[in-house]
């Protein structure tokens, strides 16, 4: 979706609702987004509200394997417009968090980005029960060692 200026939401009158099912450039997916934004423009507020998901490829942080992840969002959100906001502080918006220049434009797709990115896990695991990487035990001979550092290997043999 393009953005749409905000004066164009204010003329509406309306909330209007975006059906999404395409790919999101910033968000590098398996397959479409989809889901759905709304916005309304209500005197010094607009207010959105969206869902989205998605098939997202991550790589575990215990096995560096690469696997699935449904990545799924569903928000509401309130957004200050205004030219004179005190660092998007206001007493008349309470809950807006962000604010937006009247002249600025709502877009969709970013907003609809920023949801689900919130929503990527902090720790990645493939499985709960991940054992990591995998270290091949079969061959148990010693390898030589670099004379330069047999001394560091007597030292973890003393007691």
């Amino acid at each position: 979706m393009k953005p749409i200026p905000l004066r164009e939401l204010r003329l509406l009158g309306v909330a209007k609702r975006w059906q999404i099912d395409y790919t999101l450039s910033q968000l590098d997916s398996l397959e479409p987004v989809k889901g759905w934004v709304q916005a309304q423009l209500s005197g010094s507020e607009l207010q959105v509200s969206g869902s989205g998901s998605t098939l997202v490829e991550l790589c575990c942080d215990r096995c560096l394997k690469t696997f699935s992840y449904r990545l799924k969002a569903h928000a509401e959100e309130l957004i200050a417009v205004g030219s004179n906001l005190d660092s998007g502080l206001n007493a008349e918006l309470d809950g807006a968090v962000e604010s937006l220049d009247p002249e600025a434009s709502f877009d969709g797709d970013q907003w609809l980005f920023e949801q689900l990115s919130l929503q990527l896990p902090l720790k990645r695991l493939c499985d709960f029960n991940c054992s990591g990487i995998m270290v091949n035990q079969i061959n148990h001979e010693p390898k030589a060692v670099d004379p330069r550092w047999a001394a560091l290997g007597e030292l973890s043999e003393k007691p």
